[in-house]
């Protein structure tokens, strides 16, 4: 979803408005889909601390940086 996400703003520049937003979407969600790569990874290999360091490097990476653009978008998305 992230990755699909990613290549869909390639595609659709966004409105000034967001411009701010964008910029911490673009750079932070890179940052994310690797922990959650990392955190897949560690899960198939029943690595407990590999999964947690990961889900903790996730939510450090997205929260609240990516959450908070991602609101400014779209308020459905819950502010953290």
């Amino acid at each position: 979803m992230w990755q699909s996400l990613l290549k869909d703003m390639d595609s659709t520049p966004a409105p000034p408005k967001f411009a701010t937003n964008d910029v911490a979407i673009r750079e932070q969600l890179p940052k994310g889909i690797a922990d959650l790569t990392t955190m897949v990874a560690a899960a198939k290999n029943t690595d407990q601390n590999g999964r947690l360091n990961a889900a903790m490097a996730y939510v450090h990476d997205m929260v609240p940086t990516v959450t908070d653009a991602l609101h400014d978008i779209d308020p459905v998305w819950p502010k953290e």
